[in-house]
């Protein structure tokens, strides 16, 4: 009777993880199904998978501040965000880059002339001086992808991949670190995204590239400790 009611039990279990397998293989697909809408550069936000809040809340003021601007992406540049449009042309390969992919359309993370005088007198020394051209270099690759990118895949990314390499994006605003209570939006609009620490101001499309105006450098932090060193330590 007791091997019984184990071979009963152990059927009971089986069968359960059996169904398991089930809702899980069908939640992937469908997850895989969305995950395929968004840029390959975006990095989905897996929390969008189990609904539409982000979208319906804050992704509303994002979708408001973005502006279809007419002309050419570098001469919006030039005359809006110079400081940007000079860190970017520094790195040879990253301009060289955008250049290739300029008819189906590239992305710029363009800090205020504020962010750039936030920096401090040091820093903006420090990019300025040649034997810090690696590090400036490396600092221009964060802020540019090959690719165009949306605010609103960056609103349901959680990181984005430039030509420097990945960086983080969260949700900020309201609920748990933005992504409870409101996806991000308090309801009165002040809901937005940072790109790994810069806050999305506003978004512009130029062509078939995008320019999001950012609050400050998107690149690591880290990249300052190699200024004024000759180079980057493991880099080509």
């Amino acid at each position: 009777v007791l091997v019984h009611s184990y071979t009963q039990a152990f059927k009971m279990v089986a069968a359960a993880l059996v169904a398991l397998l089930f809702v899980v293989a069908a939640s992937t697909e469908a997850f895989q199904t969305q995950l395929t809408t968004l840029s390959k550069a975006a990095r989905f936000r897996s929390v969008d998978a189990t609904g539409c809040l982000h979208r319906s809340t804050g992704w509303s003021r994002l979708a408001a501040a973005t502006e279809s601007v007419d002309g050419d992406i570098d001469t919006f540049l030039s005359e809006n965000y110079p400081d940007t449009k000079g860190l970017i042309d520094s790195n040879d390969e990253v301009a060289k880059k955008l250049r290739e992919v300029s008819e189906s359309g590239y992305t710029i993370f363009a800090p205020t002339t504020t962010s750039f005088k936030n920096l401090g007198d040091k820093k903006i020394s420090q990019l300025d001086d040649p034997r810090n051209l690696e590090v400036r270099e490396k600092i221009a690759a964060y802020h540019a992808i090959a690719e165009p990118v949306t605010a609103e895949e960056l609103f349901n990314a959680g990181g984005v991949i430039t030509l420097g390499g990945e960086i983080p994006t969260f949700l900020v605003g309201g609920g748990l670190f933005g992504f409870l209570g409101g996806g991000g939006d308090k309801g009165d609009g002040t809901g937005t995204v940072t790109i790994n620490g810069a806050k999305l101001i506003r978004s512009f499309t130029i062509g078939n590239s995008v320019v999001h105006e950012v609050d400050a450098l998107v690149s690591p932090k880290i990249l300052w400790r190699y200024a004024d060193q000759l180079r980057i330590p493991g880099s080509k």
